[in-house]
């Protein structure tokens, strides 16, 4: 495994001309959110690319003109050994701000050891890292033991969830990387437990009004989520 893993790094470095062909490719597709509603393209390239690898892919709808994309390499003793899932976007912010850039957005530019394109670090770029290493893995012929899941989702500029949609049906692993903006550091995670309070109320009001509720003679009788969350008043 030793000599393998010396193989694929030395790929990495050799063919990034390979990798950057391939960020180019995902730049092109116009995929900002909003408005959304705008991937199946960029996910029909993504499957091709990963299909190619030797993965087996899995598309869904997911909104209009919308897919959720999900992939397996699966491993050679995947029964006992653990597993990891690659998992990225590829909707990108709005182009609110299309008069300040000086090169089209939807086309990658390098300047020096920069490239500039929409949605290049979020995420664009590790979604084709995720595409290379793939590529990388097949070329070398490497084949690792545990199973290596890509999920390609889209909704996260938005807030619709795409990934939680496939860990609600069941797509999980041991460890997971999400390749977002993280200026190259690694950030763990050990997981979140969200818990949801509801609290009745006869009326609801505009949280300026909230003086009136605290203090005696305010005239208005209400609950604030505010004040319950910090003790009970």
């Amino acid at each position: 495994m030793d000599s393998s893993k010396a193989s694929l790094l030395a790929a990495v470095t050799a063919q990034q001309d390979h990798l950057v062909t391939i960020l180019s490719r995902l730049v092109a597709f116009e995929t900002v959110s909003p408005p959304a509603r705008n991937t199946i393209g960029v996910q029909q390239y993504v499957a091709n690319q990963l299909t190619e690898a030797g993965a087996t892919v899995n598309q869904q709808p997911f909104y209009e003109q919308d897919r959720l994309l999900s992939a397996v390499l699966r491993g050679s003793n995947h029964m006992h050994y653990q597993s990891l899932i690659l998992n990225g976007h590829v909707d990108v912010a709005a182009l609110t701000d299309a008069d300040k850039w000086e090169t089209d957005p939807f086309t990658l530019t390098q300047e020096a050891d920069q490239l500039f394109g929409r949605g290049v670090s979020d995420m664009k770029g590790a979604m084709a890292c995720f595409i290379y290493l793939a590529y990388l893995l097949k070329q070398q012929g490497i084949t690792l033991p545990g199973d290596l899941i890509f999920q390609s989702v889209v909704g996260e500029e938005a807030g619709e969830a795409g990934t939680k949609t496939l860990l609600k049906q069941g797509e999980t692993a041991d460890f997971a990387i999400v390749g977002d903006t993280s200026n190259l550091t690694f950030q763990g995670q050990g997981g979140v437990v969200t818990g949801w309070i509801t609290l009745r109320s006869p009326h609801t009001y505009h949280d300026g009004n909230r003086v009136n509720m605290l203090r005696a003679g305010g005239g208005l009788k209400a609950a604030s989520m505010v004040e319950k969350n910090a003790g009970d008043h």
